[in-house]
């Protein structure tokens, strides 16, 4: 999805940085990040609330760094028994949900 966005807007750089683990979370690559960039888009394959995106709001808060957060995961609630691939789609984690997410963080600001 970056790549062809970064081909199809060329005003458009998103990176994508790759948290191998949430738990120690790595501060240095955050500070890092949300001094660079004003918009962060966060993705997890695991429940939203209280999870990866949560933490990533909670130490930007603690590093005094404030970019626009938005976060793509499993809502809060059932999710109807189908297959992964129609789940994610029910979810708004598809490629396609993404792919709007990103487009819609670059317009906001």
């Amino acid at each position: 999805v970056i790549n062809e966005l970064r081909a199809e807007n060329p005003g458009m750089s998103p990176a994508l940085y790759d948290f191998q683990f949430i738990k120690p979370l790595d501060i240095e690559l955050l500070r890092e990040i949300g001094t660079k960039s004003d918009r962060i888009l966060t993705i997890e394959n695991g429940c939203r609330e209280g999870g990866f995106g949560s933490a990533i709001l909670e130490a930007l808060s603690d590093e005094g760094l404030h970019p626009a957060v938005r976060r793509i995961g499993i809502p809060d609630r059932f999710i109807e028994h189908a297959t992964v691939t129609e789940q994610r789609e029910m979810c708004g984690m598809d490629e396609k949900a993404i792919r709007q997410a990103i487009i819609e963080l670059y317009k906001a600001l």
